[in-house]
């Protein structure tokens, strides 16, 4: 079988070739050509959502880290989260990581530091949801001490926190940004419903959204302004080792060269 790690690009960086666990080459020049004019969209201020659907190992992952690998070359800010099956931190664990990330918190952070980094982000981006930095300190466990503790019915503060992100995402997020959360069928209820905020606001925001998932799992959105499913990479060759696999997809990079369709470049971010 030949690793879905195995993977190669046309000379001009517009096609990729992969090997997958099934022993296939494939060619992911449409899927490219789909995240790219996403991505453009979003520099114009028309996000997307991008759902890859495909079965285990056969190269969602590796079509993930090689867009994102350009973007962040080009220095557009990319925040990759990913659900687990042997992830037992408990519920909403990626809304947790999108918090910690987005903010850019720390391990070695201390409480006083964490919240200080997350009003002052708040108050320069949505200052209306000033008032919500007690509820996602709490959320994160960093709450002040000394601070009467706020409240709230678990219905309410899920709410409050799924506005805040939504929030962020749309208004909040002033450069063209790159958001992946990989295998979203492993996620609980609550987190797909900080995923659906995400694709309910993503159309006007300047944000992509690329989210992967097995065939299995019966995504919430339809296809519209905010959400589009991109298909599986093409199956061109079979491979049944690593050194034909090398020459097949060599051979299908030559050849698909006259007949692709080039996506639009990643700009650096400004």
């Amino acid at each position: 079988m030949v690793s879905v790690g195995a993977a190669a690009w046309s000379p001009d960086g517009t096609l990729l070739a992969t090997g997958s666990f099934d022993g296939v080459a494939r060619i992911w020049s449409a899927e490219l050509a789909v995240l790219h004019e996403a991505f453009a969209g979003a520099e114009r201020g028309t996000g997307k959502a991008i759902g890859i659907s495909a079965p285990p190992g056969l190269g969602k992952s590796r079509l993930c880290f090689e867009f994102t690998r350009v973007a962040k070359d080009r220095l557009v800010p990319v925040l990759d989260l990913r659900a687990s099956p042997y992830d037992h931190s408990g519920p909403l664990q990626p809304l947790v990581e999108f918090f910690r990330t987005f903010f850019r918190l720390a391990s070695t952070d201390d409480p006083e530091t964490a919240r200080s980094k997350i009003a002052s982000r708040i108050e320069a981006t949505v200052p209306e949801l000033i008032d919500d930095v007690s509820i996602l300190a709490d959320f994160l466990g960093i709450r002040d001490t000394n601070s009467p503790t706020l409240v709230l019915d678990p219905k309410t503060r899920h709410a409050r926190l799924i506005n805040l992100v939504s929030s962020l995402v749309r208004d909040g997020t002033r450069t063209p940004s790159v958001i992946i959360i990989e295998d979203i069928h492993w996620l609980d209820v609550a987190s797909v419903e900080f995923v659906s905020a995400l694709v309910d606001i993503i159309s006007v925001s300047r944000v992509l959204l690329i989210l992967t998932y097995r065939p299995t799992f019966q995504v919430p959105w339809n296809e519209g302004p905010g959400f589009h499913r991109a298909g599986v990479g093409r199956k061109v060759v079979s491979s049944r080792g690593p050194a034909q696999t090398r020459r097949c997809r060599a051979r299908l990079l030559s050849r698909q060269q006259h007949a692709r369709v080039k996506p639009p470049t990643l700009r650096r971010a400004r």
